[in-house]
């Protein structure tokens, strides 16, 4: 009987030792498989990713889970955001690099287009001074005819050179008076050398036309940007039209007050623009066209000239329907500035005294030296800032110096100025050029824009030194 009792009190006990041996495996494999979730969950969120978890039915567990979760979205949002950012940044470099690229690029294209202009300017010097000339010394009637040709001709070619030199020189703005229409008819030259033979330019105007007060060069830059862009609207060929319109607003249009205006406008029959890009038009460096073939800054030129002309730039413009620009600029109060026209036939002024002439184009100093001579001068020619101070030092006494400011060497004209109004602050200078970056900042200095007509120089140099000091 005990030992029935022992046996049955041992395999009791054994059986609840079994059971307790299942009891904890089940509470541990419990306990640990939420555990195990929530450390894989971990490794995820280490990893970078959003941790995926189900709940376990711990509190305490999906407590810590859920916090976990919140801040795995948290850091990809963050990352998410770094990421957009850098890009962005990216972005913006390299539209820094591409702006910084085409300023560069902008910026040769103006040096050496107001190179060339300077050194036409000079061969138009030579040739102009020779027909003025030749002219004073002929009286045969043919070829004084021919001589008058030949001298338009060179006033055409003056004008489009001083265009040209215009884009690529440093300069004050200098609003004018002007007529619209005139304007638009000396431009046109300029505009038909940018277009193809397949587009057809025509030019309307209201006769007469209300004066504007612009400045002129920035006028032609912005027709010459709408032209181009014209063109490359059309690359089949089209029609380009430009008119000028005198209108009058009754009501506020835009930021212009009711008033007076005169209203260019530049139509094509391109391709257009969509919205999208039409939304943009007008950002500066935005650009459509291929890569190295627009610097985006053609109408946003055009629309800062309407600004600074206190009008106003109006776009407007349909896939296959073409592009039309609106510039309305205020009438002037005052009429259009007429520069007097010299008669055909004026006689060469005179003169007297020496003159040192600095000059380092040897076709220029020969042309104008004889004239200057004709004129009754007398003239000592340099052909450098250097050989005019030398000449200066070995006793020359001149009663007037005439240089040319751009000039090889370490003395440019302005140099030389400076030089002689340190020495010789009685004797009087007057600067030419026909391209220059520096502005001659010495009060009392005269400049003189090359080609000049031989009569004003006489009648400049002779005022100027009979109203220096002896």
């Amino acid at each position: 009987m005990p030992l029935q009792a022992t046996a049955m009190l041992a395999g009791l006990m054994a059986a609840l030792l079994a059971a307790g041996v299942l009891a904890a495996r089940w509470l541990a494999q419990r306990a640990i498989g939420p555990i195990e979730h929530l450390g894989l969950a971990a490794d995820e969120l280490g990893q970078g990713k959003e941790p995926s978890y189900r709940p376990q039915g711990i509190a305490e567990i999906d407590s810590v889970a859920q916090r976990m979760l919140d801040a795995g979205r948290q850091i990809r949002h963050a990352q998410q955001e770094l990421e957009r950012r850098v890009a962005e940044a990216v972005a913006a470099t390299e539209r820094a690099q591409g702006a910084l690229l085409k300023s560069q690029k902008l910026e040769a294209l103006g040096r050496l287009t107001g190179g060339i202009a300077h050194e036409f300017n000079n061969l138009l010097q030579t040739l102009s001074t020779a027909l003025q000339l030749a002219e004073l010394k002929t009286r045969d009637e043919p070829v004084r005819g021919l001589l008058q040709t030949c001298k338009k001709t060179v006033q055409r070619a003056t004008g489009l050179t001083g265009q040209l030199g215009s884009f690529g020189r440093i300069q004050e703005a200098r609003q004018e008076t002007v007529d619209a229409c005139q304007q638009l008819r000396s431009a046109r030259q300029l505009m038909s050398g940018a277009l193809r033979e397949d587009i057809a330019l025509q030019i309307a105007c209201d006769e007469p036309a209300w004066p504007v007060r612009i400045e002129p060069l920035q006028f032609d830059l912005a027709l010459l940007n709408l032209a181009v862009n014209a063109r490359d609207a059309m690359p089949r060929g089209g029609m380009l039209r430009i008119e000028a319109r005198n209108v009058t607003l009754a009501h506020p249009l835009g930021t212009l007050a009711p008033g007076d205006y005169v209203r260019v406008t530049v139509s094509d029959t391109g391709s257009g623009m969509t919205p999208e890009v039409l939304a943009r038009a007008l950002d500066p460096f935005y650009t459509t066209k291929g890569q190295g073939q627009g610097t985006g800054l053609g109408l946003p030129q055009a629309y800062a000239f309407a600004l600074q002309s206190q009008g106003l730039l109006q776009l407007d413009s349909e896939p296959g329907k073409g592009t039309r620009v609106d510039i309305y600029l205020p009438r002037a109060q005052q009429p259009a500035e007429q520069p007097p026209a010299p008669p055909d036939d004026m006689p060469l002024p005179r003169g007297r005294g020496t003159v040192l002439f600095v000059e380092d184009d040897p076709l220029v100093r020969e042309a104008v030296s004889h004239a200057l001579e004709d004129a009754g001068f007398e003239v000592l020619a340099a052909h450098d800032g250097e050989q005019a101070v030398a000449l200066l030092d070995g006793g020359a006494r001149p009663c007037l110096v005439f240089s040319d400011i751009v000039m090889p060497g370490s003395v440019s004209g302005i140099d030389l100025a400076g030089i002689v109004r340190q020495r010789d602050p009685g004797l009087p200078v007057v600067l030419a050029t026909g391209y220059t970056e520096r502005q001659a900042a010495i009060p009392g200095v005269q400049v003189l824009a090359k080609p000049y007509a031989i009569e004003r120089l006489v009648t400049l140099l002779a005022s100027t030194a009979a109203n220096s000091k002896p």
